[in-house]
């Protein structure tokens, strides 16, 4: 732990910048061998770590350093893989263009991402979020440019969303969308009649 820390230094000392605490139901540890129900999955931005928390010992059961950086907004998916934000490199997407991905933590390998091509340029440095729909599309919220978007497994845009307010002297300040969700009726009882 102690190498992490002095891998990236930071002059206002949030060394982990935890970003994301998703609780583990009973459904998702059944799909993987590190995790308990009431566990916790975290991610610490500035360590590009995930790992999963026990609250009950207040210890690391799990940790993982992987190919992303500056992420965001983990999932653990249903098929035993981990649905990740890619920011590539923080404010100014030095590292290089952002991503979503889909990777299988046994192996490491990625099974699938959603990333800039010949056609489009997804530059999402900080903030951000996914989410797996149950049609198995990935809805996308790209914070900085505003964007929402549905995509295909094979890519393909289904549907998107870019926040037409902006402002400044030139209209160069575009709003942030922090997070964006999709719903079904049923989670939402209070619309049915």
């Amino acid at each position: 732990e102690r190498s992490l820390l002095v891998i990236k230094p930071d002059p206002l000392g949030d060394y982990f910048h935890t970003n994301a605490l998703q609780p583990i139901s009973a459904a998702i540890a059944a799909q993987f061998d590190f995790a308990e129900p009431g566990q916790i999955l975290i991610s610490m931005r500035e360590l590009r770590m995930i790992a999963v928390l026990d609250p009950d010992s207040g210890k690391i059961v799990w940790a993982m350093h992987g190919p992303w950086i500056g992420q965001h907004d983990p999932d653990m998916l249903l098929n035993g893989n981990i649905l990740i934000f890619d920011n590539k490199g923080g404010i100014g997407g030095a590292q290089g263009d952002t991503r979503v991905m889909e990777f299988d933590p046994r192996t490491q390998e990625v099974v699938w991402q959603f990333a800039s091509s010949a056609e489009r340029r997804l530059l999402c440095p900080i903030r951000s979020a996914q989410q797996r729909l149950p049609n198995s599309n990935t809805l996308v919220t790209c914070s900085t440019s505003g964007q929402i978007m549905e995509v295909t497994r094979a890519g393909d845009i289904v549907w998107e969303f870019v926040n037409p307010v902006v402002g400044g002297e030139n209209d160069q300040l575009l709003p942030i969308v922090a997070w964006g969700t999709r719903y079904q009726t049923t989670d939402l009882p209070f619309l049915q009649q």
